[in-house]
């Protein structure tokens, strides 16, 4: 038995039955192709992180409706010839021994005027971003055509064999805007106090009961701090997510920010580790309903003592399984000391800065976004003659040589004139002097 033994107990959200409490979060990560469908590159992302002991995958941000779009890779889920792409991702997943949900997203007013052809809507015309673009209003039949997008979207997904679907409320994005004092300035029904500016997401949620029945597992994902003057405060946060958990939704994942205030979404390296886990907590003191933590959880022991403690139910991991598709397979065998660490660079993930398609990738491990090509990195084919390697150089790019040819089968010796192991990340890894 592993000595995380909250972290790897059984949990459920809803009628979804999952093997521990580790959950992939949600991360765009432009492997779908133009067309906005499933390619093989996401499909083997999505297997190699099943394999490495998720309890559950939650698939990137997919738009339901054209006009949802905040890429031009986004994934999509808004016409039925989408569902055999979603098939077969998720049967992947399924042999692979995991389970897998849909996130369900309209970015609303931070969609890709360039990729969807026209003003981005929202529920009211508040600027966005940092050159302040202004979306469009909904009109009321706009907004219950979306509404319907969302259960048509789920239904597909249903179709398509996922375990369920998560509803994106969070990080400015559509679902968050209705809910938002700051961005909801509505006079009709879909907005003024928190009762109302709620009911997008019940009427959402009912449409997808029409189309799924209520044993389809459904969540949403919110912000709980959007660190606006005039937006969605804790407090906030804790008047509507019960309300949330009244309209049916099954469990509650919690984050925070909108696209003005990202960075406390996926804080660097110098922001302390687990630090949206009290927001959890706080929402979870107020809901019956299982929560989803998040937050820079680098550590099995912070993610165990987080559920243990009471602070949410399940915790997911996002950079963390960028860096090592194993985290969860190597905590639950308690081999944490081998587990690739994420040390908050953002290069690779966030500013995308390591690749020239703006695909995902990671500085700590080469592997990643190369699932497909590398299907049987590191080990690779075993060497028909197996030569004496050197590698001179122990920094991160030497020690990774050095263990891709001992694992295929070479004697590998390494050279390196420092102390330690590293190169100039253990420099980086040092705090320096202050600006004078």
């Amino acid at each position: 038995m592993s000595k995380y033994q909250a972290l790897f107990s059984p949990g459920s959200i809803g009628q979804l039955k999952l093997p521990n409490r580790v959950v992939l979060a949600p991360m765009g990560s432009n492997f779908p192709d133009a067309e906005h469908k499933v390619t093989d590159q996401l499909i083997a992302f999505h297997v190699a992180r099943a394999k490495g002991g998720m309890g559950l995958n939650i698939v990137e941000h997919t738009t339901v409706h054209p006009w949802g779009r905040t890429g031009p890779r986004m994934l999509g889920i808004w016409d039925d010839d989408m569902i055999p792409g979603m098939t077969k991702l998720a049967d992947a997943v399924h042999e692979a021994g995991g389970r897998i949900a849909v996130q369900l997203q309209h970015g609303g007013r931070q969609a890709n005027e360039e990729v969807i052809g026209r003003k981005p809507l929202a529920p009211s015309a508040i600027p966005a971003g940092r050159d302040r673009r202004m979306p469009e209003k909904m009109s009321v039949d706009e907004i219950r055509e979306t509404i319907e997008a969302f259960g048509e979207g789920a239904r597909r997904a249903q179709e398509a064999g996922m375990d369920g679907v998560e509803v994106h409320m969070a990080h400015g994005y559509l679902g968050c805007s209705f809910l938002s004092p700051l961005l909801n300035r509505r006079d009709d029904e879909y907005g003024g106090d928190t009762s109302c500016r709620v009911r997008f997401a019940q009427e959402l949620r009912e449409a997808i009961v029409e189309r799924c029945g209520e044993e389809f597992a459904c969540w949403c994902r919110i912000s709980a701090d959007e660190f606006m003057e005039g937006g969605t405060t804790v407090e906030e946060a804790r008047r509507f997510a019960p309300l949330l958990e009244m309209a049916g939704y099954d469990a509650i994942h919690v984050s925070v920010c909108i696209g003005e205030t990202a960075c406390y979404a996926s804080a660097p390296y110098y922001v302390e580790q687990g630090h949206l886990l009290d927001y959890a907590a706080s929402v979870k003191e107020v809901v019956g309903v299982p929560v989803i933590g998040v937050g820079r959880i680098v550590e099995p022991e912070m993610a165990d003592e987080a559920i243990a403690s009471g602070k949410c139910d399940f915790v997911a991991i996002g950079r963390a399984s960028l860096a090592d598709a194993e985290w969860p397979k190597k905590a639950e065998e308690d081999r944490p000391s081998q587990i690739i660490r994420c040390f908050g660079c953002n290069l690779g993930c966030s500013e995308r800065s390591y690749s020239e398609d703006g695909e995902v990738a990671c500085t700590a491990n080469p592997w990643t976004s190369r699932e497909a090509e590398w299907s049987d990195y590191p080990t690779g084919p075993r060497a028909k003659s197996p030569q004496q390697v050197l590698v001179v150089g122990a920094g991160p790019a030497g020690m990774q040589a050095a263990i891709v040819a001992s694992r295929r089968g070479h004697e590998v010796t390494v050279w390196e004139r420092g102390e330690d192991v590293g190169g100039q990340f253990v420099l980086a890894g040092q705090p320096g002097p202050l600006a004078t």
